[in-house]
């Protein structure tokens, strides 16, 4: 019985130790558990920190890509916003330039407009001169006669008023003048000098007309020299007046020639022509009673058809030479000339029967 105490004794003194034992490597190992935790939370506050910074690091990475990004862009749309503002005002600079030009351009017009208004209106309440030849040109004075009637054209005559355009002693007449569908029967053309010279060297038509009423002729154009001048006067549907004394002298082309016309040259100069006609007209009535056609030694003095009426009364055929005919008609031209001055008169007078109508037409001679 003793015997089993002493050992149950023994038997808890060794449990004991055991357990002081066990409690000991207990201890122990929980002193290694939390000295492991410790340094585990450690490790993960200073991951956590690191990851806290790298994140903090990204944040500000983007938050200043993103500033950048924004500043970027506002400095963009800024620039466009000034080259838009830029461009539209230029371009409203450019426009505002051209509605400054247009109105320039448009006040000029109307300037020239109320000064052509104001000629106009100086037209109505006096007559005007001008002169052509050599200097400077100015209002009233120009270097060609195209010029001069070119001008006249703007004005129109409501009453006896005139504009005289007097070729000055200086000039010489070397121009093709051409007017259409004008009205210039309220202008003269007179001269310094009885006589204006032609010059040597023009050719072709001295004046082409067409449409229109011409201006009066008051002087006379020596051709003497020139061998070029197809044709002086070339008409057609137009109305002509030469004044008395005054016309065309030594013309080697044809003095007159047109269709349609309506021509005044009574008591006109038409003397030392030389050209294959001297009047060559049809479907047109001419007056040239009292003319002198003296010293004429072209092909035909006068020549009528296709219905032209021609008055030649009292006309000076004084020494004519004609190496056709003096007058002639055809396709019932018309021409009535008696009481004519005839000395020194050769060759043949008319290509018809004078005083006898026919298919020709009829030649009034005496």
């Amino acid at each position: 019985m003793a015997d089993n105490l002493e050992q149950i004794a023994n038997d808890l003194n060794t449990a004991s130790l055991n357990l002081q034992e066990l409690r000991g490597k207990y201890e122990g190992a929980l002193d290694i558990l939390n000295a492991k935790n410790a340094q585990i939370i450690e490790a993960l506050d200073s991951k956590k920190e690191e990851a806290l910074q790298e994140v903090k690091s990204v944040k500000d990475t983007v938050t200043t890509e993103i500033t950048n990004l924004q500043d970027t862009a506002l400095s963009n749309i800024d620039e466009s916003k000034n080259a838009s503002i830029t461009e539209l005002t230029n371009k409203k600079t450019e426009a505002l330039a051209k509605i400054e030009e247009a109105k320039t351009e448009q006040g000029e017009k109307i300037a020239k407009l109320e000064t052509d208004l104001n000629l106009k209106a100086k037209l109505l309440t006096q007559n005007l001169e001008w002169t052509v030849g050599s200097g400077e040109e100015t209002d009233t004075h120009f270097n060609t006669l195209q010029k001069a009637l070119n001008k006249a054209c703007h004005y129109r005559n409501l009453s006896n008023i005139r504009i005289d355009i007097k070729l000055k002693s200086d000039y010489i007449f070397n121009e093709n003048i051409s007017l259409n569908y004008v009205d210039l029967r309220f202008v003269i053309i007179s001269s310094e000098n009885a006589e204006v010279q032609v010059d040597a060297n023009l050719t072709g038509y001295a004046f082409s007309c067409s449409n229109s009423h011409l201006p009066i002729i008051n002087t006379i154009f020596n051709c003497d020299g020139n061998e070029k001048l197809t044709m002086f006067f070339a008409l057609t549907n137009s109305v002509f007046y030469i004044n008395s004394a005054k016309g065309v002298k030594n013309c080697k082309g044809v003095v007159i020639q047109g269709f349609n016309n309506w021509i005044y040259c009574s008591g006109s100069i038409f003397t030392g022509c030389k050209g294959e006609y001297c009047f060559r007209v049809w479907s047109s009535n001419v007056m040239a009673d009292n003319a002198d056609f003296s010293n004429f030694t072209g092909g035909i003095l006068i020549h009528s058809f296709t219905g032209a009426y021609v008055t030649a009364t009292s006309a000076k055929y004084t020494n004519c030479h004609p190496t056709n005919t003096l007058l002639s008609v055809a396709y019932f031209g018309i021409i009535v000339s008696y009481a004519n001055e005839k000395t020194g008169l050769q060759g043949t007078a008319t290509n018809i029967t004078p005083n006898q109508f026919n298919a020709a037409g009829i030649i009034d001679y005496n």
